[in-house]
């Protein structure tokens, strides 16, 4: 139940992201391509104004956001990511044997066989979510926080189990009792002593380059919904407090500029995870690949991509805003506004719709920020804590939470918004969709209509020689 009840959600966002993005763009596009005919509320003489332009580059790009989206969760939907009777978790798939009794070197051995190797778990008590497993005790691997010891790493490199030699283990090999609870702990056991393992069968079908474009993608669009917004408060501020520096700075050809260096500067931070600066990993509550907060360098890509691409931009807008908000003069009249928007309203209620649509987006992706940030402090300090946020971090339990009011507040809030707060924008998308639809209705309906009547040939003007008026209608059946 609980897995229908989060398909549905997960199907409810996505859908509500295209449809409304869609409305928005087909309201938008008559409004950005025709000119005004004379100076008159809400237009100009322009073509289009720098500020439509920017929401319409925005909705563009929270569109792009929910199909691809839309288009990553296919494959989870309609594959199983692992093999039969092997359960995946963050992105691997494990096996339980539990009717087998091996000593240490013998369940390696026999993972190798498998095409695996034991399963690494970090060491001490966690309570992991682990399904379908059974009580007792199980071999696990030899890596601690899923990260080969220095003086492992030549051998995990080469591809070879690492033995308990070389990690210098005094106590014995690590095994994990697994409790009726389904408690989890992991001690060091004599490596002779017989008891079943659990093996890591690498990781759930297509997910390792299934992550990295899905996490590229989304590391890329994502931001660049924000950015646009930022530039919208930018050229807001502009506009109302340096209208003479307003049409040199938001030029035709300076927009286009930006919005390339700002693509540019996105997709060579997006692909920081790609190349091994942090981690794409699939998280089986969200559905979606994510940045791993656990991952080697994570500190330092979040360190310069958050200030750079969030925290940055966020200050910005809500500075641009308070701005324009505080100001009792308005310039929205016409001789003193020259180049007004046509589709966000004029006066206070405009500003008003602008900070919402420009701050609720950024604030909605404020959760995963402050997450991915406590997490990555938490799991790259070494230090294991008994409060449970550990835990949370490990298994991904508030990704499903995180991924989708991030998904939602970049692709979906801004349209509805818009929607809302503009009375032309739906009156110009009601128009183009009736338009469109009654063309596409009337070609269908003149093909139905023609394959069942004649088709006449009439021919104008002089009459032929040698015919009489009667031969020039021709009649095909």
């Amino acid at each position: 139940m609980e897995h229908l009840i989060r398909v549905g959600i997960i199907v409810l966002l996505i859908a509500l992201g295209l449809v409304a993005n869609l409305v928005v763009v087909a309201g938008l596009w008559p409004l950005c391509q025709a000119r005004a005919s004379g100076p008159g509320p809400g237009f100009s003489r322009a073509p289009a104004p720098v500020l439509d332009r920017l929401l319409g580059a925005a909705t563009v790009a929270a569109l792009l956001l929910a199909l691809l989206t839309g288009v990553a969760q296919l494959p989870v939907l309609a594959f199983d990511w692992c093999p039969p009777e092997v359960w995946g978790v963050r992105g691997q798939c494990y096996s339980q044997n539990a009717a087998t009794n091996f000593s240490w070197m013998d369940a390696a051995v026999a993972c190798e066989g498998q095409g695996g190797v034991l399963a690494g778990f970090p060491l001490g008590r966690f309570p992991y979510h682990l399904p379908n497993l059974e009580k007792g005790r199980f071999w696990v691997g030899v890596m601690d926080d899923g990260i080969p010891r220095p003086s492992c790493r030549n051998s995990a490199v080469k591809g070879k189990h690492p033995s308990p030699k070389c990690l210098k283990i005094d106590e014995g090999c690590p095994q994990m009792v697994i409790s009726s609870a389904k408690n989890v702990s992991v001690v060091h056991s004599a490596c002779d002593l017989q008891v079943g393992y659990i093996c890591d069968l690498g990781p759930m079908i297509v997910v390792p380059g299934f992550c990295q474009v899905q996490g590229l993608i989304t590391s890329f669009l994502s931001p660049l919904v924000l950015c646009y917004l930022t530039l919208i408060s930018i050229e807001r501020f502009l506009q109302y407090l340096v209208p003479e520096e307003h049409d040199l700075t938001f030029s035709w050809l300076n927009t286009s500029v930006i919005q390339a260096g700002l693509m540019f500067l996105l997709v060579t931070d997006a692909t920081g995870p790609v190349y091994g600066w942090a981690q794409y990993i699939f998280s089986s509550e969200g559905g979606l690949c994510v940045l791993d907060a656990g991952s080697r360098y994570v500190a330092t890509y979040i360190g310069v991509s958050l200030p750079l691409y969030y925290f940055l931009p966020l200050l910005v807008t809500l500075a641009s805003h308070a701005v324009v908000l505080l100001q009792r003069h308005s310039y929205h009249e016409e001789d003193e506004y020259p180049f007004p928007s046509r589709v966000i309203p004029a006066g206070r209620r405009g500003q008003l719709l602008l900070c919402a649509g420009c701050v609720l987006p950024f604030l909605g992706r404020l959760p995963s920020v402050l997450a991915v940030v406590i997490c990555a402090s938490r799991l790259g300090s070494g230090r294991h804590e008994a409060d449970g946020v550990d835990d949370v971090c490990r298994e991904g339990k508030l990704d499903f939470f995180l991924v989708w009011c991030k998904f939602f507040s970049a692709s979906c809030l801004l349209p509805l918004l818009l929607l809302a707060g503009s009375p032309n924008l739906r009156k110009q998308a009601r128009a183009f969709l009736c338009d469109k639809l009654g063309r596409c209705a009337c070609a269908w309906r003149r093909s139905a209509d023609g394959l069942d009547s004649p088709i006449e040939l009439a021919s104008t003007g002089k009459q032929m020689k040698g015919r009489s008026p009667d031969e020039e209608v021709i009649e095909i059946v």
